[in-house]
């Protein structure tokens, strides 16, 4: 065991007392003990002064209780003849460690032989220490003190710093918040020194600052003297007091750290400005001790003054100045005597007995002159006669704002002259030119020419914005000629200049004008006044312009369009383009496709369905021209903008009792149907688009009948009426010029009184229709029209009925026979089957000829803008112009490049014609719909194979081309369609595959929790197969169920529809083709899609079979997605897309995912890696 005598036999007593204070302080740090071959050997870190670490390396020799080996790096070792202080810590320490070891060892071994009497004890100084203390402990106790280290040094100091500071108050509680450091200045003649006292009651002289800014850092316990011993901690000292603590801890920091990389530079040190007890102020460390110290006095000794104290005071002095003339020319500055102190912070004057902390303002006008000042006596600084003007404009201001300035009346002479600016502007060759000059008195100065320095006395802010401005307008500069210039070629410059630019100029100086550039004019934008009339199916508008030639009006739209603000008359004078009805002239230009002819004869004449297009302009644009609108105009509109006030009544014979948005969807169609207009009604999913058709056509036929008809069918054949095909439709929207608007319109209503009108639908939902006009219209009669070909044909010439019902199908066949008749309304229903223009059913429909067309639909657009086109080709031929025409002007621009400018354009078009509510803006009743994606993890096996399919896929396309790629888009669609079965179910394309089926899963434990629940479930698929695996697994779990496919006759589905909504069957398994649409299934209150893809319209549809009117519960849907596929790349990029505005835009095809052969790669990768779980 180590022996206190052998330190001290290798010590001296002032080393020993030193390395005790480092000891007991906690400097010995990282201490690594061993125990080897009778010997103890350490190493160890201590840390010295000025945050210095050394190394110490010891052995000591137990056989003979002595230290034969020690060192350590400390600059101080080699000049000792023993051990120096560092090495006196580390061999207490290990005296500690050691004893500590001993002591752990007894008590394990006290325990293990059957328990020990208790030991007290505690750690006492080690210095002091000649037996150890012990203390009982059981064995795991005792074996945790042999296995476990002590504590680090620098842990026990954190913890002992912290627990300090916190409790600090409760140790001291008379001396906390009370200790003062007072500070006393002294000023010899190398500068300034700060010293202080400390204490309470008693004070006594810091003898050392950085010791206790140390202690303060450490919260050591520091003993001063009898009355003053105190843990250093900043909450023991007064408020004042603590600013200066701050002070001395910011000021020692710098030192340290200036230290520090000095010595790691040069490897050596230098005093430190705090060394002992003064610390040393100049600048900006002066400035902020004084601000420290605060208003108040302070004690100061200095051999250069009698001042015993100095008052701080927080304001600005008030200095006398003196500026005399010399007889030999110039002047005397006299600046009074004192001191100023400068720095960041800030800036303090001495004058007399009071130190003034200034303000800022202060400092920055006053700072440089202060620095004139002397401590002891008066200053005065000569001052050469070309001077004296720069002295004028740049000191003189400020003494006279913030000091006593006595100055000569002979100095007014030479105080600077104001600043004007002149500015002379020519129009030479239709190039704009000007000269810019700055004069004080009789000296004039070009602003193109550079500075000097005896140009400072100038008004530099004035020229400098003067030259900015100029900058600013004029491009050009001639160096020869000393002038700027705008070049002819640059109209925008010039007409800025002329415009805005000289108004500014006028507003800091004069501008003289040539008479060739007064004769440039800048005219205001013309008056534009607008005349429209309603003539014979057509709308007649007039254009009035004034102060335009021959074909100006043209360019002058073209200007705007650019986004210019001017346009360049034939005689030179520029127009400003403000939006005075320029913007609504140029809108209807390229909405209504006006020709350059047209514009020019300001008389134009369009369809009346671009009406509601043309009024929603003008009112966006009120105000900014003048628009007369006839009589008979202004009636039209109304007609269409008060639907809700209209006269129609819902038909008395009508069954049903319609919602207040039902009514108003009702008069829409009777208000468009009067004026031969077409439309859309697009409502929600469930909100009766077809009772509100029937109604319609119930008021149809009282209206007929109220008229006086007797009934009686015409039969109107294509011969013998004027119209025919798609002729009749043309008429319809205003195409007045082939005569037959008034062949319908016109004539009045006695030749369509006993037309018949027609439905087309989805075969699937030709029953439905049949059962819903006998339910809410008993009084309309219909005809079915099916049966054989020649059943059909016949049913089609002879019926009597009211109304006409047939399928897209089976109109694509019957179309000739339909032609033969003249229909009064023609209805499609689930008008997307029309979508694709080229297709057999788009033809057919569009070649009925019928008076008034409407077609109803919850998606009017579910994949691209063409779908909305095709519907209102059908609707109103013409409306939206040809295709080509509007996919170059509408499709390409919306989708393609997001221009709002033509979507909004195309949304002001078909506003009025197309109706639109959804559900939660009308049935606030509607239980709410809550959606969730259900996510399933493929096991290893069907990973597998995905993985390698996708593979298969990356590795073909990786080696085509771009145009191979385009050719081959149908094999690629084939082969993504692969990709989703195998994450349904492998064994929809491997026949042999045994594998598990980790949707499937998921699926049918999430019909068990629901069926269990007491729910009623929807689960839909678009592949049948599929839902032949899903039944086998229902059977598998006796859960009851229907199944929908598109195998199951018309009679069988209603059938099965009435069955689900009335008895206990649990689930309906339905094919997304064959139930999407036309099914009410409000019995359900859950939905499952199973295997989710790109069109959310079709999965909305199916949605909407249970959340719809007469639904009373909650619907949940879930969409289950199998998670690292492609499946979530896709639901990803729908959830992007899924702002788009709903009334143009939708989500888009699939096929236009795979746009570019790189798309679809990266999403291709991305689905890879994270199926890699990269």
């Amino acid at each position: 065991m180590i022996q206190l005598k052998a330190i001290r036999v290798e010590s001296s007593p002032q080393s020993f007392t030193r390395g005790n204070q480092l000891y007991r302080s906690g400097m010995v740090e990282d201490l690594d003990f061993q125990k080897s071959k009778g010997r103890l050997e350490a190493s160890a870190w201590v840390e010295g002064s000025y945050d210095n670490r050394y190394q110490v390396e010891m052995t000591y020799d137990l056989k003979r209780d002595t230290f034969t080996e020690y060192y350590c790096e400390c600059p101080a070792y080699q000049s000792y003849d023993g051990m120096c202080k560092h090495c006196v810590a580390v061999a207490l320490e290990m005296m500690e460690r050691e004893a500590e070891e001993e002591e752990a060892e007894e008590e394990a071994a006290d325990a293990l032989a059957g328990g020990a009497a208790d030991r007290m004890g505690r750690k006492t100084d080690v210095a002091s220490r000649t037996v150890p203390g012990s203390a009982g402990a059981n064995p795991s106790v005792a074996a945790s003190k042999i296995r476990q280290p002590p504590t680090d040094t620098a842990v026990k100091k954190l913890i002992f710093s912290s627990t300090m500071r916190e409790n600090a108050h409760y140790f001291q509680p008379n001396l906390n918040g009370n200790i003062r450091l007072v500070p006393a200045l002294h000023r010899n003649a190398e500068g300034w020194t700060v010293e202080f006292k400390i204490g309470s009651d008693h004070l006594y002289v810091l003898k050392d600052i950085t010791a206790m800014v140390n202690a303060l850092k450490e919260e050591k316990y520091v003993y001063y003297g009898q009355k003053l011993a105190f843990y250093h901690v900043k909450s023991a000292f007064t408020q004042e007091s603590r600013r200066l603590a701050d002070f001395l801890e910011d000021c020692v920091n710098q030192e340290q750290d200036f230290i520090t990389e000095l010595y790691m530079v040069r490897r050596s040190y230098l005093p430190t400005a705090a060394t002992g007890r003064n610390l040393v102020l100049s600048g900006d460390k002066m400035v902020r001790f004084l601000q420290a110290v605060g208003p108040g006095v302070i004690a100061l000794e200095s051999r250069f003054s009698d001042l015993a104290r100095i008052r701080i005071v927080e304001k600005d002095p008030v200095l006398g100045f003196f500026i005399a003339e010399r007889s030999g020319g110039g002047c005397l500055l006299s600046v009074p005597k004192g001191e100023a102190f400068a720095g960041k912070s800030g800036l303090c004057v001495l004058e007399g007995d009071t130190i003034y902390l200034c303000s800022q303002e202060f400092k920055e006008r006053m700072g440089g002159i202060c620095s004139l000042m002397e401590p002891y006596k008066k200053q005065e600084y000569h001052i050469n006669e070309e001077d004296l003007p720069v002295l004028c404009a740049s000191v003189l201001p400020s003494l006279e704002e913030f000091a006593i300035l006595k100055k000569p009346d002979s100095l007014e002479r030479y105080l600077p002259k104001p600043c004007e600016i002149l500015v002379y502007l020519d129009y030479v060759d239709r190039t704009l030119t000007a000269s810019i000059y700055s004069q004080y008195g009789d000296a004039r100065y070009n602003l193109i020419e550079g500075l000097e320095v005896k140009d400072l006395y100038r008004d530099m802010e004035k020229e400098q914005y003067t030259a900015k401005l100029a900058a600013g307008y004029f491009n050009c500069v001639d160096e020869k000629k000393q002038l700027l210039y705008i070049p002819e070629e640059d109209e925008e410059a010039q007409y800025r200049l002329l415009s805005t630019g000289i108004a500014q100029f006028q507003q800091i100086g004069e501008v003289y004008i040539s008479d060739s550039l007064k004769r440039l004019r800048v005219l205001k934008a013309p008056k534009i006044t607008m005349g429209i009339a309603r003539n014979s199916g057509l709308l007649d508008i007039t254009l009035q312009t004034e102060r335009l030639e021959a074909g100006e009006l043209e360019e002058l739209l073209s200007s705007y369009r650019r986004r210019r603000k001017y346009y360049r008359l034939k005689n030179g004078d520029f127009l400003e383009l403000e939006d005075n009805g320029l913007s609504a002239v140029a809108e209807l230009a390229e909405g209504l496709e006006l020709s350059a002819g047209e514009l020019e004869a300001g008389h134009i004449r369009v369809p009346e369905y671009r009406s509601f297009y043309l009024d929603q302009v003008l009112r966006e644009h009120e105000g900014m021209l003048e628009v007369k609108r006839s009589s008979s105009y202004k009636a039209f509109l109304r007609s269409m903008k008060n639907v809700e006030d209209s006269d129609y009544e819902v038909p008395a014979g009508l069954n049903a009792e319609l919602r207040p948005y039902q009514k108003f969807g009702f008069r829409w169609l009777m208000t468009l149907g009067a004026m031969g207009f077409g439309g859309i009604l697009a409502d929600d999913m469930g909100l009766g688009k077809t009772v509100q058709a029937i109604a319609y056509l119930a008021a149809v036929k009282e209206m007929r009948e109220a008229e006086g008809s007797d009934g009686e069918r015409s039969d109107a054949k294509a011969g013998d009426a004027e119209i025919s095909g798609g002729a009749a439709s043309s008429a319809v929207v205003g195409e007045a010029e082939t005569g037959t608007a008034k062949a319908i319109a016109g004539e009045g209503r006695k030749q369509d009184v006993s037309r018949p009108s027609l439905i087309i639908c989805p075969a699937s939902l030709v029953y439905n229709w049949e059962s819903e006009i006998h339910r809410f219209a008993p009084g309309l009669t219909v005809d079915t029209v099916v049966g054989s070909a020649g059943i059909r044909k016949e049913k089609i010439k002879e019926s009597r009925a009211d109304i006409l019902l047939t399928s897209y199908d089976l109109l694509k066949r019957d179309v000739e026979a339909y032609q033969e008749t003249l229909f009064d309304t023609v209805f499609i229903d689930e008008a997307q089957n029309i979508k694709n223009h080229g297709t057999q059913a788009a033809k057919a429909v569009k070649a009925v000829s019928c008076a008034r067309r409407f077609a109803l639909t919850g998606t009017p657009i579910e994949n691209a803008l063409s779908e909305l086109w095709s519907i209102f080709d059908f609707l109103m031929p013409g409306f939206l112009g040809g295709y080509k025409h509007f996919k170059e002007k509408y499709e390409q621009p919306v989708t393609a490049r997001q221009d709002e400018v033509a979507a909004e354009r195309l949304r002001r078009m078909i506003r009025p014609f197309i109706l639109r509510r959804l559900k939660k803006e009308v049935l606030r009743e509607l239980p709410d719909k809550l959606e969730e994606v259900v996510y399933s993890r493929m096991e290893d096996a069907q990973r597998e194979i995905y993985e390698a399919r996708v593979q298969k896929l990356l590795d073909s396309l990786s080696k085509q081309s771009q145009e191979e790629f385009r050719v081959g888009k149908l094999q690629i669609l084939a082969e993504l369609t692969h990709l989703r079965q195998l994450c349904c179910d492998p064994s929809l394309v491997y026949e042999n595959y045994n594998g598990g089926a980790a949707k499937v899963d998921t699926c049918v434990e999430l019909v068990k929790n629901a069926v269990e629940a007491g729910n009623k479930i929807l689960l839909f698929s678009q592949f049948t197969s599929m839902l032949d695996i899903i039944r086998k697994r229902l059977d598998e779990e006796e859960i009851g169920y229907y199944i929908l496919t598109g195998a199951v006759s018309k009679e069988k589905r209603s059938e099965l529809v009435r069955a689900f909504n009335e008895d206990d069957t649990p689930v309906f398994l339905i094919s997304l083709k064959a139930g999407g649409t036309g099914l009410n299934l409000t019995a359900a209150s859950i939905v499952i899609h199973f295997d989710p893809w790109w069109n959310q319209a079709a999965q909305n549809q199916a949605t909407d079979r249970a959340h719809r009117i007469g639904q009373q519960q909650v619907v949940t849907v879930y969409k289950l997605i199998m998670k690292d596929t492609l499946e979530e790349k896709i639901l990803e990029m729908q959830e992007k897309k899924a702002g788009l505005s709903e009334e143009i835009i939708t989500e888009g095809s699939i096929s236009e995912v795979i746009g570019s052969r790189d798309e679809f790669l990266e999403i291709l990768r991305g689905a890879a890696k994270e199926s890699a779980g990269e």
